[in-house]
């Protein structure tokens, strides 16, 4: 190979190795339109999720660890209290949830429903670790 060959490949392949440059700007449209919460909801859905999992699951369950998962979750679910920011009512307004149609769907929910939705939460939570 000529001399000239080999510094034009080595020109080129130096070209295709160079990182892109972007500007901090051309990124505001790219995190203005990302789906993912901001972390003040992405907390209140986390603590709704939780909540609404260990009322499910500890729902008779027979040790005492156990229950006090499950009165504490009823608890949080059934309060009317708004003093506390992450409140059941703070943060279905938070996330926009109509607190009692959500309330009244949990304490309802029949065992297969109550399987599905840990499922789906669990899902949710998994989906969240990026």
């Amino acid at each position: 190979m000529p001399p000239a060959a080999a510094v034009l490949i080595e020109d080129r392949n130096a070209e295709l190795f160079q990182p892109d440059t972007a500007l901090p700007t051309q990124f505001d449209d790219l995190w203005a339109r990302s789906p993912r919460l901001s972390p003040g909801p992405r907390l209140a859905l986390a603590v709704l999720q939780l909540a609404v999992v260990d009322f499910f699951k500890y729902r008779g369950a027979r040790r005492e660890p156990e229950q006090r998962m499950y009165r504490k979750a009823r608890c949080w679910l059934t309060s009317k209290d708004q003093s506390w920011p992450l409140s059941f009512l703070n943060v279905c307004e938070t996330l926009q949830i109509a607190p009692d149609q959500l309330r009244t769907r949990v304490l309802a929910a029949s065992p297969f429903e109550r399987e599905a939705a840990i499922r789906e939460v669990g899902k949710l939570l998994d989906a969240g670790r990026r």
